[in-house]
C-alpha cells in the first residue's frame, strides 16, 4: 500500500475540490486553536511582565488572520479592503501569539457578524511611536445597552442574517480586551 500513496496524492492533488476541503479544514483547525487559547488566557493571568516581547510586523499578522479565516470570508461571499498609512515605527515590540490571538478573535467577529455579500474593512494606522488597528464589518447596528454587555465573558452578539450560523462562546472579545491591557 506505502507504494500507491504516490499515487492516491496525485489523485487528490487534481481533485478540484482539495483546496475547498483543504481551506475548510485550515478554519476548522483555527477555531479549535482559538478556542483553546481563549481557554488559557482566561486561567493564566496576561500582565506586561509576562509578555514575551519581541518585534513584530503588525500587518503581516492582521493578513495571517484573514488568510486563515479564508474559508468563512469565502462561503459568505465577503470581500476584504483594507488601508495601511503612514510609516511603521522604528521598534515595534509586542507578543507575537498573544497579539495573534487578538486580531483573529477581532477578524472572526467581523467576518462572523458580518452579512452575506458585504464588505470587511481593515485599516492599520502607523504612528510615530504606536499604531492603531480598526475592522468594520457590516453587520446589524448594536444597540446602546448591549455594547457594554459585549464586553463581558460569555456575552455573544445576534447574526443579523440567520444563515448558517455559527455560535461564539463570549470569551474572544474578553480575552483581546485582556491581551491589549497588557500590551
Amino acid at each position: 500500500q506505502l507504494q500507491r500513496w504516490p499515487d492516491r496524492a496525485s489523485e487528490i492533488a487534481k481533485n478540484p475540490i482539495t483546496p475547498k476541503l483543504v481551506e475548510q479544514g485550515l478554519w476548522s483547525l483555527s477555531m479549535a486553536m482559538m478556542l483553546i487559547e481563549n481557554g488559557r488566557f482566561l486561567v493564566k493571568d496576561i500582565t506586561s511582565e509576562s509578555l514575551n516581547r519581541k518585534p513584530i510586523r503588525i500587518s503581516e499578522i492582521v493578513e495571517e488572520c484573514f488568510s486563515t479565516l479564508n474559508a468563512l470570508r469565502n462561503e459568505k461571499s465577503i470581500v476584504i479592503s483594507k488601508k495601511i498609512t503612514g510609516a511603521p515605527p522604528s521598534v515595534m515590540n509586542g507578543d507575537i501569539l498573544l497579539m495573534r490571538t487578538a486580531i483573529l478573535n477581532l477578524v472572526d467577529n467581523a467576518l462572523k457578524y458580518s452579512r452575506w455579500y458585504k464588505k470587511v474593512h481593515w485599516m492599520l494606522e502607523y504612528r510615530e511611536k504606536s499604531y492603531r488597528f480598526s475592522i468594520t464589518s457590516a453587520s446589524g447596528v448594536i444597540k446602546e445597552g448591549d455594547k457594554k454587555r459585549l464586553f463581558k465573558m460569555y456575552s455573544r452578539g445576534q447574526q443579523s442574517d440567520r444563515l448558517n450560523q455559527r455560535h461564539g462562546t463570549g470569551l474572544g472579545i474578553p480575552v483581546t480586551m485582556r491581551i491589549l491591557a497588557a500590551h
